[in-house]
Protein backbone atom coordinates (compact mmCIF):
# COMPACT_ATOMS: atom_id res chain seq x y z
CA UNK A 1 0.00 0.00 0.00
CA UNK A 2 1.57 3.40 -1.06
CA UNK A 3 1.30 5.49 1.97
CA UNK A 4 0.41 9.50 1.57
CA UNK A 5 -0.50 10.55 4.61
CA UNK A 6 2.83 10.76 6.33
CA UNK A 7 5.43 7.76 7.56
CA UNK A 8 5.26 5.84 10.81
CA UNK A 9 9.54 6.21 11.58
CA UNK A 10 10.55 3.09 14.07
CA UNK A 11 13.75 4.59 15.53
CA UNK A 12 16.65 3.78 18.04
CA UNK A 13 19.94 3.16 18.28
CA UNK A 14 21.58 -0.35 16.91
CA UNK A 15 20.95 -3.40 19.25
CA UNK A 16 18.23 -1.37 21.05
CA UNK A 17 14.93 -3.12 19.99
CA UNK A 18 13.85 -1.44 16.82
CA UNK A 19 13.84 -4.69 14.90
CA UNK A 20 11.75 -6.13 17.25
CA UNK A 21 8.89 -3.58 17.29
CA UNK A 22 8.96 -3.36 12.83
CA UNK A 23 8.32 -7.33 13.51
CA UNK A 24 5.64 -6.60 15.86
CA UNK A 25 4.18 -4.27 13.60
CA UNK A 26 4.27 -6.11 10.60
CA UNK A 27 2.96 -8.91 12.68
CA UNK A 28 0.14 -6.88 13.67
CA UNK A 29 -1.53 -6.03 10.18
CA UNK A 30 0.31 -2.70 9.75
CA UNK A 31 2.43 -2.16 6.17
CA UNK A 32 6.22 -2.05 6.74
CA UNK A 33 8.71 -0.74 4.43
CA UNK A 34 11.88 -2.52 4.35
CA UNK A 35 13.17 -6.18 3.80
CA UNK A 36 14.00 -8.63 6.22
CA UNK A 37 17.91 -9.20 5.81
CA UNK A 38 19.29 -11.61 8.18
CA UNK A 39 22.76 -10.18 8.17
CA UNK A 40 23.92 -6.77 7.74
CA UNK A 41 27.09 -5.66 5.94
CA UNK A 42 28.47 -3.93 8.73
CA UNK A 43 28.51 -7.24 10.90
CA UNK A 44 31.58 -8.96 11.77
CA UNK A 45 31.38 -11.73 9.06
CA UNK A 46 32.48 -9.09 6.61
CA UNK A 47 31.06 -7.27 3.14
CA UNK A 48 29.86 -8.49 -0.14
CA UNK A 49 31.86 -9.53 -2.74
CA UNK A 50 31.04 -6.46 -5.24
CA UNK A 51 31.38 -3.95 -1.66
CA UNK A 52 27.65 -3.72 -1.41
CA UNK A 53 27.02 -1.76 -4.55
CA UNK A 54 24.32 -4.40 -6.16
CA UNK A 55 23.34 -5.27 -2.22
CA UNK A 56 24.71 -4.69 0.60
CA UNK A 57 22.88 -7.71 2.34
CA UNK A 58 25.05 -10.90 2.26
CA UNK A 59 22.77 -14.77 2.18
CA UNK A 60 24.65 -15.91 4.74
CA UNK A 61 22.73 -16.54 8.18
CA UNK A 62 25.04 -16.79 10.68
CA UNK A 63 23.79 -12.90 11.81
CA UNK A 64 20.31 -14.20 12.16
CA UNK A 65 20.67 -15.46 15.05
CA UNK A 66 20.96 -11.73 16.84
CA UNK A 67 17.91 -10.40 15.13
CA UNK A 68 15.70 -13.54 14.94
CA UNK A 69 12.84 -12.01 13.12
CA UNK A 70 14.96 -10.09 11.01
CA UNK A 71 15.89 -6.25 10.65
CA UNK A 72 13.50 -5.04 8.44
CA UNK A 73 15.03 -1.98 6.41
CA UNK A 74 15.70 -0.42 3.67
CA UNK A 75 19.09 -0.02 2.24
CA UNK A 76 18.24 3.65 1.12
CA UNK A 77 17.64 4.95 4.15
CA UNK A 78 20.80 3.54 6.15
CA UNK A 79 23.41 6.67 6.73
CA UNK A 80 21.39 9.22 4.68
CA UNK A 81 17.27 9.19 6.01
CA UNK A 82 14.21 9.97 4.67
CA UNK A 83 14.67 12.06 1.14
CA UNK A 84 11.84 13.65 -0.74
CA UNK A 85 12.05 10.86 -3.00
CA UNK A 86 10.84 7.98 -0.32
CA UNK A 87 7.36 10.01 -0.33
CA UNK A 88 6.20 6.66 -2.17
CA UNK A 89 6.91 4.05 -0.19
CA UNK A 90 5.16 1.30 -0.11
CA UNK A 91 4.53 0.67 3.53
CA UNK A 92 3.23 2.58 6.42
CA UNK A 93 6.39 2.23 8.96
CA UNK A 94 9.96 2.45 8.05
CA UNK A 95 12.81 2.10 10.59
CA UNK A 96 15.59 5.18 10.41
CA UNK A 97 17.94 4.70 13.17
CA UNK A 98 18.59 7.87 15.76
CA UNK A 99 21.82 8.60 13.66
CA UNK A 100 20.13 9.19 10.27
CA UNK A 101 16.67 10.88 11.49
CA UNK A 102 18.05 13.96 11.74
CA UNK A 103 18.78 14.00 7.97
CA UNK A 104 15.58 13.54 6.83
CA UNK A 105 13.22 15.40 5.30
CA UNK A 106 10.92 16.19 7.98
CA UNK A 107 7.60 16.65 5.97
CA UNK A 108 7.59 12.71 5.37
CA UNK A 109 7.11 12.32 9.23
CA UNK A 110 3.77 11.84 10.67
CA UNK A 111 4.56 10.18 14.18
CA UNK A 112 7.59 8.65 15.37
CA UNK A 113 8.20 4.98 17.86
CA UNK A 114 11.11 5.46 19.96
CA UNK A 115 12.73 2.55 21.55
CA UNK A 116 14.85 2.32 24.37
CA UNK A 117 17.04 0.10 26.04
CA UNK A 118 19.35 -0.02 28.81
CA UNK A 119 22.25 1.24 27.47
CA UNK A 120 24.82 -1.34 28.99
CA UNK A 121 22.56 -4.46 27.51
CA UNK A 122 23.45 -2.63 24.34
CA UNK A 123 26.96 -2.64 24.74
CA UNK A 124 27.07 -6.00 26.03
CA UNK A 125 24.94 -6.61 22.84
CA UNK A 126 27.57 -5.07 21.00
CA UNK A 127 30.10 -7.47 22.42
CA UNK A 128 28.25 -10.54 21.48
CA UNK A 129 27.52 -9.38 17.72
CA UNK A 130 31.57 -8.61 17.47
CA UNK A 131 31.08 -5.12 17.00
CA UNK A 132 32.88 -3.92 19.66
CA UNK A 133 36.13 -5.49 21.81
CA UNK A 134 35.54 -5.34 25.19
CA UNK A 135 38.79 -4.83 26.13
CA UNK A 136 38.71 -1.72 24.20
CA UNK A 137 37.99 0.68 26.85
CA UNK A 138 38.38 4.10 24.69
CA UNK A 139 35.89 2.37 22.06
CA UNK A 140 33.86 1.20 24.54
CA UNK A 141 33.93 5.30 26.13
CA UNK A 142 33.19 6.29 22.75
CA UNK A 143 30.19 4.18 22.28
CA UNK A 144 28.79 5.30 25.71
CA UNK A 145 28.77 8.97 24.59
CA UNK A 146 27.89 8.60 20.99
CA UNK A 147 24.68 6.54 23.17
CA UNK A 148 23.88 10.05 24.73
CA UNK A 149 24.74 12.36 22.43
CA UNK A 150 22.86 11.14 19.04
CA UNK A 151 20.02 10.10 21.58
CA UNK A 152 19.41 13.44 22.90
CA UNK A 153 20.24 15.10 19.34
CA UNK A 154 17.62 13.06 17.82
CA UNK A 155 14.93 13.50 20.66
CA UNK A 156 15.69 17.43 20.08
CA UNK A 157 14.94 17.47 16.44
CA UNK A 158 12.16 15.83 17.24
CA UNK A 159 10.83 18.19 19.46
CA UNK A 160 12.05 21.40 17.32
CA UNK A 161 9.78 19.62 14.18
CA UNK A 162 6.87 18.95 16.58
CA UNK A 163 6.10 15.46 15.88
CA UNK A 164 4.00 13.59 18.27
CA UNK A 165 6.35 10.44 19.58
CA UNK A 166 5.56 7.27 21.48
CA UNK A 167 8.49 5.56 24.06
CA UNK A 168 8.43 2.48 24.02
CA UNK A 169 11.39 0.69 26.23
CA UNK A 170 12.43 -2.60 25.12
CA UNK A 171 12.36 -4.53 28.54
CA UNK A 172 8.84 -3.59 29.06
CA UNK A 173 8.33 -4.78 25.50
CA UNK A 174 9.69 -8.37 26.12
CA UNK A 175 8.33 -8.43 29.56
CA UNK A 176 4.97 -7.82 28.88
CA UNK A 177 4.13 -7.41 24.95
CA UNK A 178 0.54 -7.55 25.05
CA UNK A 179 0.51 -4.62 26.97
CA UNK A 180 3.33 -2.44 25.29
CA UNK A 181 1.41 -3.15 21.67
CA UNK A 182 -1.91 -2.39 23.17
CA UNK A 183 -0.78 1.17 23.91
CA UNK A 184 0.96 1.53 20.31
CA UNK A 185 -1.37 -0.06 18.08
CA UNK A 186 -3.99 2.39 20.22
CA UNK A 187 -1.26 5.26 19.59
CA UNK A 188 -1.45 4.68 16.20
CA UNK A 189 -4.95 3.37 15.43
CA UNK A 190 -3.82 0.74 13.34
CA UNK A 191 -3.26 -3.20 13.74
CA UNK A 192 -4.08 -5.79 15.79
CA UNK A 193 -2.02 -5.51 18.76
CA UNK A 194 -2.45 -9.02 20.01
CA UNK A 195 -1.39 -10.63 17.11
CA UNK A 196 1.58 -8.44 16.93
CA UNK A 197 2.74 -9.30 20.33
CA UNK A 198 3.12 -12.76 19.62
CA UNK A 199 6.26 -12.44 17.89
CA UNK A 200 7.77 -11.20 21.16
CA UNK A 201 9.56 -13.49 23.13
CA UNK A 202 10.93 -12.54 26.41
CA UNK A 203 14.04 -14.80 26.12
CA UNK A 204 15.10 -11.65 23.43
CA UNK A 205 15.93 -9.95 26.67
CA UNK A 206 19.01 -12.29 26.85
CA UNK A 207 21.78 -9.53 27.30
CA UNK A 208 23.42 -8.98 30.83
CA UNK A 209 24.29 -5.44 31.68
CA UNK A 210 27.60 -5.10 30.93
CA UNK A 211 30.46 -3.99 34.00
CA UNK A 212 32.56 -1.14 32.83
CA UNK A 213 34.36 1.77 34.46
CA UNK A 214 31.31 3.19 37.30
CA UNK A 215 31.37 6.38 35.86
CA UNK A 216 30.54 5.67 32.65
CA UNK A 217 28.13 3.15 33.57
CA UNK A 218 26.04 5.52 35.56
CA UNK A 219 26.67 8.49 33.13
CA UNK A 220 24.50 5.68 31.01
CA UNK A 221 22.03 4.52 33.61
CA UNK A 222 21.50 7.90 34.54
CA UNK A 223 20.82 8.82 30.97
CA UNK A 224 18.49 6.05 30.62
CA UNK A 225 16.80 6.44 33.69
CA UNK A 226 15.02 9.91 32.28
CA UNK A 227 13.46 7.50 29.55
CA UNK A 228 12.28 5.12 32.34
CA UNK A 229 10.74 7.72 34.14
CA UNK A 230 9.71 9.43 30.77
CA UNK A 231 11.67 12.90 32.01
CA UNK A 232 11.65 14.02 29.16
CA UNK A 233 12.33 17.98 29.94
CA UNK A 234 16.08 16.66 31.42
CA UNK A 235 16.54 15.65 28.06
CA UNK A 236 15.68 18.79 26.07
CA UNK A 237 18.27 20.52 28.72
CA UNK A 238 20.92 18.60 28.25
CA UNK A 239 23.86 20.64 27.13
CA UNK A 240 26.14 18.68 24.45
CA UNK A 241 28.87 20.78 24.58
CA UNK A 242 31.38 18.48 26.97
CA UNK A 243 30.24 14.89 25.44
CA UNK A 244 30.94 16.59 22.20
CA UNK A 245 34.59 17.83 23.47
CA UNK A 246 35.38 14.56 25.04
CA UNK A 247 34.46 12.80 21.93
CA UNK A 248 36.69 14.71 19.94
CA UNK A 249 39.24 14.23 22.05
CA UNK A 250 38.95 10.16 21.96
CA UNK A 251 38.36 10.17 18.17
CA UNK A 252 41.99 11.93 18.27
CA UNK A 253 43.39 9.33 20.66
CA UNK A 254 42.27 6.72 18.94
CA UNK A 255 43.50 7.84 15.54
CA UNK A 256 47.22 8.92 16.64
CA UNK A 257 46.78 5.05 18.10
CA UNK A 258 46.31 4.20 15.05
CA UNK A 259 49.02 5.84 12.79
CA UNK A 260 51.16 7.13 15.23
CA UNK A 261 53.74 7.26 12.25
CA UNK A 262 51.45 10.31 11.30
CA UNK A 263 51.87 12.51 14.76
CA UNK A 264 56.03 12.29 15.10
CA UNK A 265 57.31 13.63 18.33
CA UNK A 266 57.64 17.59 18.56
CA UNK A 267 61.14 18.89 19.50
CA UNK A 268 60.75 21.74 22.11
CA UNK A 269 63.66 23.18 23.94
CA UNK A 270 66.02 21.12 22.90
CA UNK A 271 64.20 18.08 24.59
CA UNK A 272 61.96 15.29 22.83
CA UNK A 273 58.75 15.29 23.90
Amino acid sequence: MINSNGLTIVTGIKRSGTSAVMSALRESGIPVAGFKWPERIDSPYGESQDGGLSSPWKSDTRGAKHNPTGYWELISVIRGGLKPEHAGLDGEVVKVLVRDLPKSFPDLIKRVIFVMRNPLCVLRSRITCGEIDEGDTDKLRLHALTYINNITVCWKWLRDHLRPVKLVIYEELVNDPEKVMLDVCGWMMRGSPLWGAKVIEKSWNRSDPIKIEYKIAKELSDFYQLFVDRNFEEVYKRDLTESRAQLDKLYKRMLDRQNPQQNPKKEVAGCRK
